[in-house]
């Protein structure tokens, strides 16, 4: 075997394991009112946020720690920003007291995870609402 042949090989079980590792991760984050992730209705209270996938085929899972409920989410896609590398936060989309989750930023290079945001009626103003989110950790 050639130099080049087992540096090559090297490099892909490195990536590999990177992207092993870059797999799965946890966050948890205090949101303070009723939201709907998806077509799911979610109570105020905590949540453990993880998300699963590789980048391109990502899953996002909400579970209520409080009521022991959850929803598991596909992304529609990511805004490319590449804004604070340490800012964890769930942004939602609301109109009145209604609010659905409209993305997650995770920091790092991926942007913020989108997700369908609700249709507003003609005399509904939006607004968006921010809340921190807090890495757990990494599988």
């Amino acid at each position: 075997m050639t130099n080049l042949t087992k540096n090559l090989m090297l490099a892909m079980a490195a990536c590999t394991i990177a992207a092993g590792t870059a797999a799965a991760q946890t966050y948890t984050a205090q949101i303070p009112f009723t939201f709907r992730a998806g077509k799911t209705v979610m109570a105020p209270g905590t949540y453990q946020i993880r998300l699963g996938g590789l980048t391109s085929t990502r899953s996002v899972s909400l579970y209520s720690q409080d009521l022991r409920k959850g929803a598991i989410l596909v992304p529609t896609g990511t805004t490319g920003e590449h804004k604070d590398l340490g800012a964890f936060k769930v942004r939602f989309a609301c109109a009145g007291k209604d609010c659905a989750l409209a993305s997650i930023w995770v920091g790092g290079w991926e942007g913020a995870y989108m997700f369908p945001k609700a249709k507003l009626g003609s005399a509904e103003t939006a607004r968006v609402v921010e809340v921190d989110v807090t890495r757990v950790k990494a599988d």
